[in-house]
C-alpha cells in the first residue's frame, strides 16, 4: 500500500483490508497530532482531517519524518499554508511546542541518554522544556521557560532557524541543534 492511499482511505473499496489499516493509520495520525494541539483542534472543527491530510501530503512529498518532531513541523506547514487564515489569533507557539517536547519525552528510541530537552523559538525567544520520566508510574512534565542568555544557542549554529532544541540531563545546554 502507498503513501497516497494511507493519505486518502476514501480512494479504496471500504471492505477492504487496505481501507481498515489506512482508515486506521489515518486516525492515528489525527490523533498523534491534535490530540496535543487542543487549540488548533477546537479552532478547525470539522476542518482539521481536510487539513491534516494536505500536511500528510506535504510530508509524504517533502520525505519529513513523523518523528518526535511531527508537531514542529505541522507548525511551519501551518503558518504559510492556506490554512493560516483559520486560525484568527495565529500559531499558539507554545502549544507547538509543549507538544513537540512532550513527544521527545516518551519517545523511547532518540537521545536516551538525556533526561530533559529544551525547544526554543528564536522568533520570539519562547522556551519550553520537558523531563523525561525515570519511572513506569511518572508523568512527563512539560515547562515552559524564560530564554534567557545561558539557554540561547551559541554562535555555533546559524540563526536562521526559528526553532532549535538542546539536551542533557539539567537545564544546562551546551549545544542546539536546529529543528
Amino acid at each position: 500500500m502507498n503513501a497516497r492511499l494511507l493519505i486518502n482511505p476514501q480512494e479504496l473499496q471500504s471492505n477492504t483490508k487496505e481501507y481498515a489499516l489506512a482508515h486506521f493509520a489515518a486516525r492515528t495520525n489525527w490523533h498523534k497530532i491534535y490530540d496535543h494541539l487542543p487549540t488548533i483542534e477546537t479552532t478547525l472543527k470539522d476542518k482539521s482531517s481536510d487539513v491534516l491530510r494536505e500536511f500528510l501530503k506535504h510530508c509524504d512529498t517533502s520525505n519529513i519524518a513523523l518523528d518526535w518532531t511531527r508537531h514542529i513541523h505541522f507548525a511551519r506547514w501551518l503558518e504559510h499554508s492556506n490554512h493560516a487564515k483559520l486560525l484568527p489569533n495565529g500559531l499558539d507557539r507554545v502549544e507547538f511546542m509543549a507538544a513537540t517536547a512532550s513527544a521527545w519525552a516518551h519517545d523511547n528510541f532518540v537521545n536516551l541518554g538525556f533526561s530533559r530537552v529544551i525547544i526554543v523559538d528564536k522568533s520570539t525567544n519562547l522556551a519550553v522544556g520537558a523531563i523525561r520520566p525515570s519511572s513506569i508510574n511518572e508523568f512527563v512534565r512539560v515547562v515552559r521557560l524564560s530564554a534567557h542568555e545561558s539557554n540561547e544557542p551559541n554562535d555555533t549554529v546559524a540563526q536562521t532557524a526559528k526553532f532549535e532544541y538542546g539536551t542533557s540531563n539539567s537545564w544546562e545546554i551546551k549545544e542546539w541543534i536546529k529543528l
